[in-house]
């Protein structure tokens, strides 16, 4: 296909994703090729996944803005590290595990043991 001047009209293919709170996502195919399990997530009716899902595809779609990482509330970046970890997608992922880090710097062990809600304290022996 042509335009107007001879340039040439570069089509874009996209997929629509559907998940189950019903909100048609347009991505582009290079942006699905990046999430190696997409299809977990396409088969997935629990509405936290979806929304990571969403939080996901918006980070991509901005070419990786860290901006958009930094404004996550701390549930969403910890279950992000998650799927992102176990979907494979070392960039994103790198971006995460920075803006943790950058949060948790300088910080308690009090504070570090809310963030990542662990209760439990070692004993003696294992300390």
């Amino acid at each position: 296909m042509k335009k107007e001047g001879g340039e040439e009209w570069k089509e874009v293919k996209k997929v629509k994703l559907v998940p189950s709170d019903g909100v048609t996502i347009e991505v582009k195919i290079s942006i699905v090729k990046e999430i190696e399990t997409i299809k977990n997530f396409i088969n997935a009716s629990d509405s936290d996944t979806n929304h990571i899902l969403s939080l996901i595809i918006k980070f991509i779609s901005r070419e990786y803005d860290q901006e958009l990482v930094k404004r996550l509330n701390h549930d969403d970046l910890k279950e992000m590290v998650l799927v992102v970890n176990y979907h494979n997608m070392k960039t994103l992922l790198c971006c995460i595990v920075a803006t943790i880090a950058n949060i948790i710097q300088n910080k308690s062990v009090e504070f570090v043991k809310g963030f990542f809600h662990i209760i439990k304290d070692f004993t003696p022996e294992e300390s």
